[in-house]
């Protein structure tokens, strides 16, 4: 879909930044402490799983799903006015279960979430690259409030539940209503032009260098949802404090809102291919480090390439699907990538990570990172090369 640009004018200027850091506000302050909510509101075996694998699930699965019908209608803003609509009811709904220790309530809540939750993403990576000239190469301007929302959410997530005695969910509660209010406004876009959408989907799935790409982004993301999940376990079987823990995390979301924000001088001089290639191969360096050091100082070091790994990846893949994807089905587009990389590869890393540390340690863990690391990388290399991008 083609689309008359949203920023700019007076009444949406402001509306995309807001929209990402409160989703983002959301995102930080829910899944670093979804755990210890869910062992607090005494959620235990399948049913702890099934939430924790929630998100990830929805964007796997409902996540395309609303892309296709947000190109489908031709209206992504209004799809996602509806999407952020629903979100606030579940959030209440899942305070009240853990305040009561509902289990079932719990994860009904937290599948409702993850399916309404699921496009709020991709769609506003859809709006930011179609409204703000220069297209790819300024979406990390607009991006990086989503980095800068998820650092603040993180931060006052902690300070609730350590100062406060209040669950971080609140803090969801409010990013959620944020979204909702402030969508409303959004403009839609009048100039759409349609394609057929089977056709069109049928160009996606036969790209080479697109399905590479999808393939490489869950391999890369699985080592870092794993990673992050179980950095403060590593860290503290090191003997190292918490503190620790906070500051490595800070340092990867600090940097990663300055590659964001230096999006457009990074795409221009390096180009998309080799920008996803370079986080890439630097990814299987951050990995072998973290099987190496021990302080606390070096494991800060390490987490703040995560702003190149994860920042300069994002902003890589999100330019080459936008750039090789049908321009009818943009929405879809992204939602696929989103369903990748934070469906399928935030699963497989979820899961994955937790039955390798049960079985062995998080030094294996880490070992594993490396592996699926280098798998990415070559999958990359084949992809990108076939398409002599």
């Amino acid at each position: 879909m083609t689309t008359t640009p949203l920023v700019g004018r007076p009444a949406d200027v402001w509306r995309l930044p807001v929209l990402y850091a409160a989703s983002y506000i959301a995102l930080g302050s829910l899944l670093p402490y979804l755990a210890l909510e869910l062992a607090g509101g005494g959620v235990t075996g399948w049913q702890f799983s099934l939430c924790l694998g929630a998100l990830p699930l929805g964007r796997l699965l409902a996540g395309p799903v609303w892309g296709l019908i947000a190109d489908r209608t031709r209206a992504p803003a209004a799809t996602l006015k509806v999407a952020a609509a629903l979100a606030p009811p579940t959030v209440v709904a899942l305070i009240w279960a853990l305040d009561a220790r509902q289990g079932t309530v719990v994860v009904v809540a937290c599948l409702a979430y993850a399916l309404v939750s699921a496009p709020v993403g991709p769609i506003m990576d859809a709006l930011a690259l179609a409204s703000k000239p220069g297209g790819p190469a300024a979406y990390g301007a607009l991006r990086r409030w989503g980095s800068f929302g998820y650092l603040v959410g993180s931060l006052l997530g902690g300070v609730l539940l350590a100062q406060l005695g209040l669950s971080p969910v609140w803090l969801v509660l409010g990013g959620t209503m944020a979204v909702a209010l402030t969508s409303l406004g959004l403009a839609e876009r009048t100039d759409l032009r349609s394609e057929p959408l089977g056709p069109a989907l049928r160009v996606f799935a036969s790209d080479r260098v697109l399905v590479g790409i999808l393939v490489a982004g869950g391999l890369h993301f699985s080592a870092h949802v794993a990673a992050s999940s179980f950095l403060s376990v590593h860290m503290a079987a090191l003997g190292l404090s918490t503190q620790w823990t906070g500051i490595a995390l800070a340092a990867g979301v600090v940097v990663e809102i300055v590659v964001m924000s230096t999006s457009q001088r990074l795409l221009g001089r390096f180009g998309a291919a080799v920008l996803l290639q370079g986080a890439l191969v630097i990814a299987i360096f951050r990995w072998i480090g973290m099987t190496q050091v021990t302080s606390g100082a070096a494991m800060v070091a390490l987490q703040a390439t995560h702003g190149i790994t994860f920042g300069a990846f994002w902003l890589a893949s999100v330019a080459l699907v936008d750039a090789r994807a049908p321009a009818s089905v943009r929405s879809s587009g992204q939602a696929v990538l989103s369903a990748a990389v934070a469906g399928a590869g935030a699963l497989v890393g979820m899961v994955g990570g937790s039955m390798v540390v049960s079985a062995t340690d998080t030094w294996m863990l880490f070992a594993v990172a490396v592996v699926m690391a280098v798998l990415a990388t070559v999958v990359a290399l084949g992809s990108l090369s076939a398409g002599r991008l």
